[in-house]
């Protein structure tokens, strides 16, 4: 897969790709499926989806858009604690 990254989230250890359906999004960030549906629903997560697929397997999260997105609130506070 492209963009595999190595990661260590919540004792989760291993590679993911690009783009991970919403059962992997949940193993990896310690969510509930339910959690991660919700998110889904909302319009919380970056998305892709495939019409050529069937509906459970049609939807992808981009953990790439998630770690822009994350690096762009870090360079944005210079002091990371106050934010917090």
């Amino acid at each position: 897969m492209v963009g595999h990254k190595q990661t260590e989230m919540n004792g989760v250890n291993g590679f993911y790709g690009s783009f991970v359906t919403p059962e992997k999004y949940a193993e990896l960030t310690g969510l509930s499926l339910n959690a991660v549906r919700m998110q889904i629903k909302r319009g919380q997560l970056p998305l892709l989806k495939r019409e050529s697929s069937s509906d459970a397997r049609r939807i992808f999260i981009n953990m790439r858009a998630i770690d822009q997105l994350a690096e762009e609130q870090a360079a944005g506070c210079l002091d990371w604690r106050a934010a917090f």
